[in-house]
């Protein structure tokens, strides 16, 4: 529930009645030992199904009318500011809107790495300047990088020269 809840909130519940549950609504119950907050995500005559914000999948469990479950009604920030919680199909719209939020993100990132794959816009290393066995790179008077042996591998002195120039 990280778009929904921060570390550190409290959150105001009341005890729901089976009948009174509507999907959308963000409940708390115990699932072996372990107190969980997930969204309803389907009702049936008997069984709840549950799922986290950002989960993909629905829990591999089912909520019966045996179940204790509490409705959260507010959530409180570390500033003390309460905010009302989304019920029923204002729930559902936020649960969507987190889940297309978190799609975006995933492929956007996936087609940046691939742009940063097919373009490479960093400058070549200058020539090395041989010191003993170590060869050290240098810009405007600056060491940038070194490197052990002929073969090893290059060490770049600052992580922005990393980005800025290429070691192959």
């Amino acid at each position: 529930m990280h778009f929904l809840f921060d570390a550190g909130d409290i959150l105001e519940t009341r005890p729901l009645l089976f009948d009174e549950a509507k999907c959308g609504d963000v409940i708390v119950f115990q699932q072996d030992g372990k107190t969980i907050v997930h969204r309803i995500l389907r009702k049936s005559a008997d069984a709840l199904r549950t799922i986290g914000d950002n989960n993909d999948r629905c829990d591999p469990w089912q909520l019966t009318r045996s179940d204790r479950i509490f409705l959260v009604e507010r959530r409180i920030d570390r500033k003390g500011r309460s905010r009302v919680v989304r019920r029923g199909q204002w729930g559902m719209v936020r649960f969507f809107r987190n889940r297309t939020v978190r799609k975006i993100l995933r492929i956007s990132g996936f087609c940046g790495r691939l742009f940063f794959r097919m373009v490479d816009w960093r400058k070549p290393l200058p020539t090395p300047e041989k010191f003993g066995d170590e060869f050290c790179y240098m810009s405007r008077n600056r060491v940038i990088a070194w490197r052990k042996g002929a073969q090893g591998a290059v060490q770049f002195i600052r992580f922005r020269d990393r980005l800025k120039y290429r070691s192959k």
